[in-house]
């Protein structure tokens, strides 16, 4: 989770900055279709990251059984998650 709150938060915007893309003042959104754009990641895929950690992220009574589920997922889709950090460093060397 912590993982995928830093991508989000600075690195993407990082990234983007150093690709000489305008960030201010722009949605979320706006910066993941720019991500895209670059073959990174695909919306749906960080969408899915999005909803399994907020699903771990808010603990509601009654609900720990969707929160085991989504913990299982997110187990998966960790090499998904490692591989979106893997395709920014790369990016990263080329663009220097």
């Amino acid at each position: 989770m912590r993982l995928q709150d830093l991508i989000e938060s600075k690195i993407f915007r990082a990234f983007l900055e150093l690709n000489k893309f305008d960030i201010e003042e722009k949605s979320f959104l706006i910066l993941l279709k720019e991500i895209e754009k670059e073959g990174i990641v695909d919306i749906d895929t960080w969408d899915q990251f999005r909803k399994i950690r907020n699903t771990i992220a808010h603990e509601y009574p009654g609900e720990e059984e969707e929160a085991l589920e989504a913990i299982g997922l997110l187990v998966k889709k960790s090499a998904d998650l490692i591989k979106v950090a893997k395709n920014l460093m790369d990016r990263y060397y080329e663009v220097r």
